[in-house]
């Protein structure tokens, strides 16, 4: 692949943490961490951002801030 294509790379990624991660590591040998969305199975419970079940290891709420959340540097 060439830069320019490298450069519109996006990765979109779904399922557990240990698959997304390892995932991750992969698709960053190839893009920048802003080209890869991940939803992660985080429990949901009230759907609304309240109960904190869905808090993601950063703090951002799957319920509230996703279903995708970019992927931090």
């Amino acid at each position: 692949m060439d830069q320019a294509e490298l450069d519109n790379l996006v990765f979109y990624n779904c399922g557990p943490a240990p698959m997304v991660h390892a995932a991750v590591k992969v698709e960053k040998e190839f893009c920048k961490p802003g080209q890869i969305y991940n939803a992660i199975d985080y429990m949901t419970k009230c759907g609304v951002g309240i109960c904190g079940a869905c808090n993601s290891p950063d703090g951002r709420r799957l319920c509230v801030d996703g279903p995708f959340l970019v992927e931090e540097s």
